[in-house]
């Protein structure tokens, strides 16, 4: 008994040092089970990134069940997305020196607040990032349908996220 308690004791030392921790759920939404509103600000220059992303987020707590509009006051709690960055970088060149594919990357901020005071956070997460290739084209219409389509799948991946976050507790 004594022997395992040291190799168990040894062990965690060991690991420390190395600089692995144990670490638990350290953020918590404290008993939330939905959302009553979403709410998707856009800090960028680019237009429409805030519609696109609240209509991925929207679709999808609702089909899952995040989404109900049934609480009010001191019990409703609300999902705020700051869409806070957007970058568009030439990501590859052709043999000709033209730009060949972009790479869009999207910043996001998000908090969640329980009642009434939207200063009082009870979860917030800044700076994720996701970023998407898309191909350009000679014809500026198919690149510009490709660049949507891009942040189209960002909007997708980050919508997805924050629903394992939530299914999973943050």
């Amino acid at each position: 008994m004594v022997k395992r308690l040291l190799i168990y004791v040894l062990l965690l030392l060991t690991l420390s040092g190395c600089g692995y921790r144990f670490k638990g759920r350290a953020i918590s939404l404290r008993g939330v089970e939905s959302f009553n509103t979403v709410i998707v600000n856009n800090d960028t220059y680019e237009p429409e990134l805030e519609l696109i992303l609240r209509d991925d987020i929207t679709t999808l707590f609702t089909t899952n069940g995040w989404l109900v509009s049934n609480a009010s006051g001191d019990d409703a709690v609300t999902f705020l997305c700051t869409v806070a960055g957007y970058k568009n970088s030439p990501a590859s060149h052709r043999s000709n020196d033209s730009i060949s594919q972009y790479e869009v990357e999207l910043r996001f901020n998000v908090r969640v607040h329980k009642g009434p005071d939207k200063e009082k956070s009870i979860f917030s997460l800044t700076d994720r990032r996701y970023s998407e290739l898309y191909i350009v084209s000679d014809d500026v219409n198919i690149t510009s349908k490709n660049k949507r389509e891009a942040i189209g799948k960002i909007s997708d991946k980050f919508a997805r996220d924050m629903e394992d976050s939530l299914s999973q507790g943050f």
